[in-house]
């Protein structure tokens, strides 16, 4: 890939100028944070796939194994609260609580 380097160096024609135009690397420097917004937008995808699934509901409750099976890290998300013994879990365009009901546990999904 040719970029000029002093004047008497020009591109060829315009296609020859632009090719080169955002392709490079991403920085380095923002790898870790790449990588992190990757999984939250994933995770946020997966939740509104169970969520689109039932028409007009104000929350989804699912089986933490399927919500695993499709790929969610619990490990990564937004914001956390806390309030009388619940504890919720923020995504971008979603939030949900883990609860456990009849020995199996679940997640109800909700949209902000």
């Amino acid at each position: 890939m040719f970029s000029p380097k002093r004047v008497d160096q020009v591109y060829l024609n315009k296609q020859h100028a632009d090719f080169a135009y955002n392709r490079g690397m991403r920085k380095v420097k923002n790898e870790k944070m790449i990588e992190v917004q990757k999984i939250l937008l994933k995770n946020d995808n997966i939740l509104r796939k169970h969520f689109n699934v039932e028409k007009d509901a104000k929350h989804v409750v699912r089986y933490y194994d399927i919500i695993v099976a499709d790929g969610f890290d619990f490990r990564y998300n937004v914001g956390i609260e806390e309030s009388r013994k619940v504890i919720m879990y923020f995504l971008y365009n979603y939030y949900y609580q883990i609860f456990i009901e009849n020995k199996m546990t679940q997640i109800k999904i909700y949209k902000i």
